[in-house]
Order: structure tokens, then sequence, then C-alpha cells
């Protein structure tokens, strides 16, 4: 057995908060690619991490003995039910991917992913009195129980809770549990919700393909949204975050507002001349 030291630690937590992740994502961490890899490896002759796909298409997720070694770790913050949500978040990987990059991108850029740092659904997505969605975390404060890229949580740390969504990312699959009509947004290709101090962002990844957008599955979705953040308006909903390789997906849906009748009509519309 090695010794796990605080990137094995860092991978675990990400996993865990996120899903699964592609090889890609993790290269944002910061650390080499050598020691990287090699550390990746070493998660992986363990037992602890798994992974799917080969080259550019690698992606890995938490096996239950990495769930157990976080837990030995950190009893509280990986109890059960946190990695019970991480068994839905890693369910169908080839779209769980896309979710779970995102998760990790807002993980490592400071907003809160891991749920005992951000309020249940349905919440309050205005700012507090102070104009501040909660309490934060110094980074470089290693007594606070948070060290380096959102990672290292002591075993005794105590973690603040926003008082508001504001600063939190939620995953497609947490707004989707909450509607009435089950049926309403499946066709929603956002893999979840940002907020921030003035707005709510929908967020999507194309990866490296155009993105199919239908309006009739984000409409739905945006329903949903509503009811799952107390105080947004309309015009908190306009904004939207596209992940990707490339501009494609974001070209996409710009044409599909903006130039609606450059699409395609479906064959059964086409008149007799095929226009």
């Amino acid at each position: 057995m090695f010794k796990l030291s605080d990137i094995h630690y860092i991978i675990m937590q990400l996993l865990a908060e996120c899903g699964w992740a592609s090889k890609s994502t993790f290269d944002q961490t910061g650390y080499s690619y050598t020691y990287l890899k090699r550390n990746i490896r070493a998660l992986l002759d363990a037992g602890y991490i798994k992974k799917r796909g080969k080259g550019a298409r690698t992606m890995y997720a938490l096996t239950s003995a990495g769930g157990k070694c976080l837990q030995a770790h950190n009893q509280h913050r990986y109890r059960p039910e946190m990695l019970e949500i991480n068994r839905r978040l890693s369910r169908s990987p080839d779209r769980a991917v896309l979710r779970g990059d995102c998760a990790v991108l807002f993980s490592l850029a400071g907003y809160n992913v891991h749920p005992d740092d951000k309020p249940e659904l349905p919440a309050d997505c205005q700012c507090s009195a102070d104009g501040e969605g909660g309490t934060y975390h110094d980074p470089n404060d290693v007594d606070s129980g948070v060290d380096g890229v959102r990672g290292i949580q002591g075993a005794r740390a105590v973690h603040a809770k926003c008082d508001t969504a504001v600063g939190c990312y939620y995953d497609a699959t947490q707004i989707k549990a909450l509607a009435v009509d089950k049926e309403g947004s499946n066709y929603s290709r956002a893999c979840g919700v940002l907020v921030t101090s003035d707005r709510v962002f929908r967020v999507y990844h194309s990866r490296d393909v155009a993105m199919k957008y239908g309006k009739t599955g984000e409409k739905n979705f945006i329903k949903e949204m509503h009811g799952a953040f107390h105080g947004m308006t309309a015009l908190d909903t306009e904004g939207i975050l596209v992940f990707g390789y490339d501009f494609t997906a974001a070209e996409h849906i710009l044409d599909n507002y903006l130039y609606p009748d450059k699409r395609p009509k479906p064959s059964s519309r086409k008149d007799k001349n095929g226009k």
C-alpha cells in the first residue's frame, strides 16, 4: 500500500464531488503532466479510482474503495449519503463526464460544489445583506481545513455553508429532481447552473462537437430553475456559459437565437419544391 499524499486526496475529492471527469480537465489543477500522470496511475493501481476510454477520451471516476478511503480521511465530509450522490452523478458516463468536467472546473475556480458548502434546493439566489453569498474560506489558510486547490479537507475542519446559493454550482440532475413534470426537460442539454451575485447561468459542455440545442427542452429547464431558486428574475435566465474545445457549440446556440430561419426544416414541412 502506497502512502497517500495531497495530490491523491485532491483527485479523489474532486471525483467525489463531481462524478466522472476527463483526463484533460485534471491538467487545470496546476500539477505537471508527468507528476499528475504518475499519481493518477498510482490511484488506478490501488483501485481507488477507475477509468474509461483511451487517449483524449480517457475519463476517471471514484470507486467504492476510493470512497472508503475518503471516509477514513474525513468521515463527516464524505459520509455515506455524500457517496450516494457521487454514485448518482457517475451514471451514464458519456453524458456524466460533461457535467463532471464543468463541476471540476468550477470547484477549481473557487465556487462551492460540495453539498456541505451550499444550501439545499430550493434556495435563495439573491445576495445576503452584506452583499456576499456566504462565508469565504481562504484557500491558503491550512487551519481552516482548506489547502491548495480547494482540496485537502482536514478531519476536524469546520465548514461554513453559504446562506444563499450565490457562489454555488448545482448539477442539472439536482434541478430536474425537483420538477413536477419529470419529462419536461429531458431534452435539455444543460449540465448545471452557476449562481453568481447578479446572474444565474445555465452551463453547457459540448466537448469537441456541435451540441444539439433544442429550445423546448431548455425552456422547460428554465421553468424548473424558477422552482429551484427563489428570487430569480427573467433577466437572470438569459445568461449561459458554454464549455468546449472551440467555439462551434456557442456559434450553434447563437444561430438558433439570432437566425432561426436558417435552420433546416424537418422533411415533413418541406414544400413540393423541396424548400
